[in-house]
């Protein structure tokens, strides 16, 4: 497997003719699986150097049809070896292109990517903290009645993130652009002056804007191939 990734024909008929004897003699029966475990250590092995050239990527796409799969469903078998390659194909500049993006594009603008996130806020926990003062007067049967007054203080005792508005955050050549079901954000490349990501989300911070944005990422959505297109020259 690893010489047919390279582009070595010999070898991807092996491999072909050796799972197709796997498919008669087991029925299939887990090898998908396991088929899916080795694209993922090809992918690894060609994306060493963090850049996946054209070339290689055809000696890849070679390998899964020898296989009998196809490289389209790799998102979908192997996320984190898809994560990888998508990151490899933008670091040899060849970003991914968007065919009916979800907003309306400037003259020359290209679409990358769209990824379905949640507009994250800031929300600050309180409790109140006093005491109280007065008198207490009995009343019989065990009831008192308390009556004065009492004295105390808000105090701040933690701090949340919640869901402020949730929509798709569009990545093109020249900005990204949140489209919410409350607001529309845009964060133009010459305007960049921050980026962080993290394992779910993705922080971006613009000169004219004084806040940060911060978004979470939906479930089998890559803040790494995110940040891979947004920090892209």
């Amino acid at each position: 497997m690893s010489a047919a990734t390279r582009g070595n024909p010999t070898s991807a008929s092996q491999v072909s003719s050796l799972v197709a004897g796997l498919r008669s003699d087991f029925g299939g029966r887990g090898l998908e699986s396991d088929l899916w475990d080795l694209v993922g250590s090809a992918v690894a092995s060609l994306c060493d150097d963090d850049i996946l050239e054209a070339g290689e990527e055809a000696d890849l796409i070679g390998a899964c049809k020898a296989l009998g799969l196809h490289i389209r469903d790799l998102r979908t078998m192997n996320f984190a070896a898809w994560e990888q390659l998508a990151v490899a194909r933008i670091n040899d500049s060849r970003p991914p292109t968007l065919a009916d993006p979800p907003m309306l594009l400037k003259s020359g603008e290209v679409a990358y990517a769209a990824f379905q996130v949640g507009l994250l806020k800031e929300v600050v926990r309180r409790e109140w903290r006093g005491r109280s003062s007065g008198m207490s007067v009995p009343l019989g049967m065990g009831i008192r009645y308390n009556f004065g007054g009492s004295r105390g203080k808000s105090v701040v005792v933690g701090q949340d993130l919640v869901v402020a508005d949730s929509g798709a955050l569009v990545i093109t050549n020249d900005r990204a652009v949140f489209l919410g079901s409350q607001k529309t954000l845009e964060f133009r490349r010459d305007k960049l002056v921050g980026l962080q990501q993290y394992t779910d989300g993705l922080r971006l911070n613009v000169s004219n804007r004084q806040a940060p944005s911060l978004f979470r990422f939906g479930t089998n959505e890559s803040p790494t191939v995110a940040a891979a297109l947004v920090a892209m020259n």
